[in-house]
């Protein structure tokens, strides 16, 4: 059961919330610069379109973030955080099958 909150958050709180948001935001910033290196040296596509699609990515990921959040916590009990499992089965079990085991494959 939640309880509401009262008063300020302390700046430890927040000091805690930053440093931990730390190692997201690193992997991210990397993973965008590696992607358009990638695509830009390798696949050899012009690099002011593969920002513009990491941009248009990273817009979109703003915006639905805070909405599907947002919808999560006004439904109180949680569905949202299992929705995940049963697609994520079935492309396990699509590999699988293309590889010819009844295994599934690792990740």
């Amino acid at each position: 059961m939640r309880r509401e909150r009262r008063g300020r958050l302390s700046f430890a709180t927040k000091l805690c919330q930053g440093v931990g948001a730390i190692p997201d935001t690193v992997k991210k910033s990397v993973f965008n610069t590696f992607t358009l290196l990638y695509y830009h040296q390798i696949m050899d596509l012009d690099a002011l379109y593969v920002s513009l699609a990491l941009a248009v990515a990273i817009l979109f990921d703003a915006v639905t973030d805070p909405l599907v959040a947002s919808i999560s916590d006004t439904l109180k009990t949680g569905p949202l955080a299992g929705s995940g499992v049963p697609p994520r089965a079935a492309a396990r079990r699509s590999q699988a099958r293309r590889r010819g085991t009844r295994e599934s494959p690792t990740p």
